[in-house]
């Protein structure tokens, strides 16, 4: 089963859904949560990717939540193996799963800058 690369950690499985959004902004700002996100600069390939996908929460809380918390840009390896560097990782919410405690469903965006 395919599955997505965020940073250093892998998905359990392959995406729930994956859907791509055009992006044209010269600087985007967003209130997520009550965190103020900011993205400044032009993006030839305007998109913005959603997705809903599966990790280990451990993953979430030590390096994901990281990266969100943080603005860090990561690559992100998609399920052909395609690779996306300078990619900002958005937080958007995450659901639990009761048959797998140890996961987490995770619903993301990711900026390309």
């Amino acid at each position: 089963m395919a599955k997505i690369r965020i940073g250093e950690v892998w998905s359990m499985r392959s995406p729930e859904s994956w859907s791509e959004q055009p992006d044209d902004r010269q600087e985007r700002i967003d209130v997520v949560g009550g965190v103020v996100v900011q993205d400044q600069g032009v993006v030839d390939e305007g998109k913005i990717f959603s997705c809903q996908v599966v990790f280990k929460t451990t993953d979430w809380l030590n390096t994901i939540r990281s990266y969100w918390l943080n603005r860090t840009k990561v690559t992100i390896t998609d399920e052909s193996g395609r690779e996306y560097e300078n990619v900002r990782v958005v937080y958007k919410g995450r659901q639990y799963l009761s048959k797998f405690p140890k996961y987490t469903t995770l619903n993301l965006e990711f900026w390309f800058c």
